[in-house]
């Protein structure tokens, strides 16, 4: 009889151990808080992203306003992935730990084809008044999207993101964007790429929309508030795996060596943890191209056109190839006969891509008859030259010699 009064009682004591330990759990385990507190900031939040949730990977970053590429205090932007649907997302702004949700104003609409102009993208974006408002921003597609918010024009710009690669570097220099098409649909994670790629020596971009930017306040046309669609940045690593620290805009992403020319591998990468990446991975070599095959003009008002009329920067006097010495090539023309107060610059490939005026050359020979203007190259008195253009292909000492033709 000992032994079984023993064994209850010992049951017993075990038993409500149990008991207390379950007790226990159950009152250390965390309840979540429906109401997290976040810093102040502005957020975007939404089921159409991955932003569900208020949270650091939600918040906005200050833009730089196109108008002197400076940051602005009161622009924010953001890109991200958002689904089509009703879902979407709204903007909240979390000021002393109070939050305001924000949608669409009355105003928020589709920019018309016809005002998507001023250097603006050609692909849809929507612009207008936000409006505190539960109703969300949605799009008609999935894909990428840039989100921009200016807390003084109180204006949003929502607009599709579809990335190119344009430059000197680039087989179309500055005349277009070539498509880097993008990769599956996430909410998470996208990646835009061009594979196979020719640089040669010289600078590039990525922009989207096959334009520069985008007028966020279009009230006020001589106060425009600008944000950039482009990225510029600087090149680093080692080949055949370079990365880019990508910038908004202010740089363009400089090829320094021609030991890089050559086909690369170029991706965009975008995570909701990390935003942009841009990476570039060569593929293979190319062929080198010599200065010699450049084809360098006189382009401006300085001279008279084919009909014998003053040309109006809409006709080129192509310097033929002359030589060459060590890294500089020289281009001639003999007998231009320049006129007084017109102005000209130099140009490669009839392009803009690549020129120089007064200050991007040092004028020798009759070099009293030029002068500044704006950039262009002026002239005094009118006179006949020989013209003379030496490109240094291994730095920027060109030369613009100027000789009196006899």
């Amino acid at each position: 009889m000992k032994r079984k009064f023993l064994n209850f009682w010992t049951y017993a004591v075990i038993a409500f151990m149990g008991i207390s330990v379950v007790m226990t759990s159950c009152k250390d385990e965390p309840v979540p808080d429906p109401d997290p507190v976040v810093e102040d900031g502005i957020y975007i939040k939404g089921g159409g992203t991955a932003l569900e949730e208020l949270g650091a990977n939600g918040l906005m970053t200050k833009a730089v306003d196109e108008n002197g590429q400076e940051e602005r205090a009161t622009m924010y932007e953001m890109y991200l992935p958002i689904e089509a649907g009703t879902e979407g997302f709204n903007i909240v702004i979390v000021e002393g730990g109070v939050q305001k949700t924000y949608g669409p104003g009355a105003d928020f609409a589709l920019v018309p084809v016809a005002e998507r102009n001023m250097e603006q993208p050609s692909t849809d974006f929507w612009r207008g008044t936000y409006a505190e408002t539960a109703t969300a921003f949605t799009v008609p597609v999935n894909g990428m999207y840039h989100v921009i918010l200016d807390t003084v024009n109180k204006k949003v710009v929502v607009a599709v993101v579809e990335w190119g690669i344009i430059g000197g570097a680039t087989p179309t220099a500055w005349t277009a964007s070539t498509p880097m098409p993008a990769g599956a649909f996430a909410v998470d994670a996208m990646s835009f790429k061009v594979e196979n790629f020719e640089l040669r020596k010289g600078d590039f971009k990525f922009r989207y929309g096959n334009n520069w930017k985008i007028i966020v306040d279009s009230t006020d046309v001589a106060h425009h508030v600008r944000v950039n669609t482009n990225f510029g940045g600087t090149i680093s690593g080692t080949l055949p795996n370079l990365e880019v620290a990508l910038t908004q805009a202010k740089d363009n992403n400089v090829v320094l060596a021609l030991t890089q020319e050559g086909k690369y591998t170029i991706a965009l990468d975008w995570t909701v943890a990390d935003g942009w990446k841009a990476s570039l991975t060569k593929t293979a070599d190319v062929t080198p191209i010599g200065p010699e095959t450049f084809l360098f003009s006189l382009i401006g008002s300085a001279f008279n056109n084919a009909d014998g009329v003053p040309a109006n920067w809409d006709y080129d006097i192509d310097l033929p190839y002359a030589s060459v010495s060590g890294d500089a090539y020289s281009f001639t023309k003999n007998g231009v006969a320049l006129l007084a107060g017109g102005e000209f610059k130099i140009r490669k490939d009839h392009d803009w891509g690549t020129n120089f005026g007064y200050t991007g050359v040092t004028i020798e020979g009759d070099a009293a008859n030029f002068t500044d203007n704006n950039g262009n190259i002026k002239v005094t008195e009118a006179k006949t030259y020989n013209v003379t253009f030496v490109y240094d292909n291994a730095g920027n000492a060109h030369k613009l010699i100027m000789n009196i033709a006899k």
